[in-house]
């Protein structure tokens, strides 16, 4: 689509986007800044909204990217060699990071949705793939770990 595109600093993407296939912004060097739709990961043949593989891999100037409520997995290699993306907040639809997704970024805050039993995140290896799951708490558990300190 894009990919090796230097000129490109920032894109905005509309609305009516809702599918983009792997690896479109490849090694675009100069790209900052991101604008996903709320529709983004949809696609007719998968049950789960997936961020795509390599969609932003060696976009090496990216600081500033929204992930949209709803997309439930970050692909493979999503974000890998982001130098520049230090920190992501990730909605609580995301229940699952593929294989190095951030793996080569500047990330230093990587902030896990509230309803994350942080407790129960798993890592597996399977041919060399990592997934990595990210187990939500029921409306009941999440009742039950909020803390309530009355002071009179």
């Amino acid at each position: 689509m894009f990919q090796r595109c230097s000129g490109l600093l920032s894109i905005n993407i509309p609305d009516s986007v809702h599918t983009i296939g792997k690896w479109p912004f490849e090694k675009c060097t100069s790209l900052q800044s991101v604008h996903l739709p709320a529709g983004i990961g949809t696609h007719s043949d998968v049950s789960k909204r997936i961020l795509p593989e390599g969609l932003f891999n060696g976009c090496t100037s990216l600081t500033t990217v929204n992930v949209p409520d709803g997309v439930e997995i970050i692909g493979p290699l999503t974000f890998c060699n982001c130098a520049s993306l230090e920190s992501i907040e990730l909605p609580e639809t995301v229940t699952a990071l593929g294989s190095n997704s951030f793996s080569a970024t500047g990330l230093k805050t990587l902030i896990l949705p509230d309803d994350v039993d942080k407790d129960k995140i798993d890592a597996k290896v399977n041919d060399g793939v990592l997934t990595i799951e990210l187990p939500k708490r029921t409306p009941e558990e999440k009742e039950k770990a909020t803390k309530v300190i009355e002071v009179k």
